[in-house]
């Protein structure tokens, strides 16, 4: 409310200045500017040109940031399952069946269930499932003293924090009301530009305006397109968690067989 009231403040002093202490700075018989003298279109424009383009430029930085911050978070949370997977190999059974046939279904269900819901921002139980069950393993070694607990609890700690910063990262960074503030700016400083361009021999300025309408546009779509990185067109793939699913899978069925199967189905759904 602040801002509001010092911005209105600002346009009634101009306002007012101009109409009663203008024509007593700069009398008619003096040789200041007579009551037809002022900036221009163009000139009023450049303010808006001038934040309109430190507004893409900030915006731009901060959907690149929380694009890249969503591809570390989904590339961390994988190494973490897999280097899960590699610390249970120590554990004694059953523990360690129990385990590895969870951390093998936890990527399964990233990759097969929850990903779907990440353009929405949606966040799938069925990973909180596997999860919860770790913390049941877990338990059952506390009693035991084994020397890799505190290792696959800080792994387990490691996760869930990837996971809860790829999730929160699908959610757009930039707000709408910054967004449509942008594109009003970007919008006014076209028009104005348009405005200011010789009626005449200006075929050479309509082609700069549509490069200049075209860059603005193409900046904005990708702007819209980052700030959804699980459902833009350049959206993050579950590559890293579909691979650790693939190498779980396949090292689970080499140690137990086919006698042994996952406790999940292909979606990784508990059975």
């Amino acid at each position: 409310m602040v801002t509001i009231f010092v911005i209105l403040l600002a346009v009634v002093v101009g306002l007012f200045a101009n109409r009663y202490l203008r024509p007593r700075v700069f009398p008619d018989d003096t040789d200041g500017p007579d009551d037809t003298d002022g900036p221009s279109i163009r000139d009023m424009v450049v303010p808006v040109e001038t934040l309109a383009v430190l507004v893409l430029a900030f915006v731009f930085v901060s959907a690149s940031t929380s694009f890249d911050a969503a591809a570390d978070a989904a590339d961390a949370e994988a190494d973490v399952v897999d280097h899960m997977f590699e610390v249970a190999e120590y554990l004694p059974e059953p523990e360690r069946q129990e385990l590895l046939g969870g951390l093998a279904c936890y990527s399964r269900a990233v990759h097969n269930v929850e990903w779907a819901g990440l353009a929405e921002g949606a966040r799938s139980p069925v990973p909180s499932v596997w999860s919860g069950r770790f913390r049941g393993t877990f338990a059952k070694l506390v009693d035991d003293g084994h020397p890799v607990f505190e290792l696959l609890v800080s792994a387990d700690r490691e996760r869930s924090v990837a996971r809860g910063q790829r999730i929160s990262e699908s959610v757009p960074a930039i707000p709408e009301l910054l967004y449509g503030l942008m594109v009003v700016a970007l919008a006014v400083s076209i028009a104005g530009l348009g405005f200011s361009i010789p009626r005449a021999r200006n075929r050479l300025h309509i082609v700069a305006l549509a490069i200049i309408a075209g860059f603005f546009a193409a900046s904005l779509l990708l702007i819209r397109d980052i700030d959804q990185p699980y459902g833009g067109m350049l959206r993050i793939d579950p590559t890293a968690i579909a691979d650790t699913e693939q190498d779980l899978t396949e090292d689970f069925g080499e140690r137990y067989g086919a006698n042994a199967p996952l406790p999940c189905n292909e979606l990784g759904e508990p059975l």
